[in-house]
């Protein structure tokens, strides 16, 4: 039997919500995998295709699309692409308020290396901002992870989709 593909296109195909939820934890330990040998190329595009996903499908509660976002940010501030890096942080800044809140751990990581990246970008008075509601955060319980100014990879630190949310 053979099958006529011409008019077959999967890229408007949307992936449904249980195939995306089940796959992203998968492509973010694959993309960790490459981050920690130092090969930020192919990490990069994996967490570009996590975002993707997450865009094309509603309702992802997935811990890992915060993580892939955060990830992208640092990679492409450490590879001084600071403008993208900068919508990136704003972005991760989002995602975690809506998906996390802004008591998560990770909240407060973002924030802070938001900061790092406005300092080098000699924006000081937005940094000293970021720093000033970092210190606050950090300062607001005994619960809170005093490990917020120093980026750890985040199964080192114990975060996972388990932990998220």
């Amino acid at each position: 039997m053979d099958i006529d593909t011409k008019g077959l296109s999967f890229e408007h195909t949307k992936p449904s919500k249980p195939s995306a939820q089940h796959l992203i934890p998968g492509l973010y330990q694959l993309a960790q995998c490459w981050f920690e040998r130092g090969d930020k190329a192919p990490a990069e595009k994996i967490y570009r295709l996590i975002l993707k996903i997450d865009e094309r499908v509603n309702g992802i509660d997935c811990g890992e699309v915060v993580l892939s976002s955060f990830d992208l940010a640092q990679i492409l501030a450490n590879s001084g692409r600071y403008m993208e890096a900068e919508h990136q942080y704003l972005e991760t800044i989002n995602r975690c308020t809506q998906s996390l809140g802004q008591d998560h751990p990770i909240f407060a990581l973002t924030l802070n290396s938001y900061s790092v990246l406005l300092r080098k970008m000699k924006m000081d008075e937005q940094a000293a901002s970021m720093e000033q509601r970092v210190q606050e955060m950090s300062q607001g319980g005994e619960d809170r992870n005093p490990e917020y100014g120093s980026y750890t990879a985040p199964e080192k630190k114990g975060i996972s989709s388990a932990t998220m949310g």
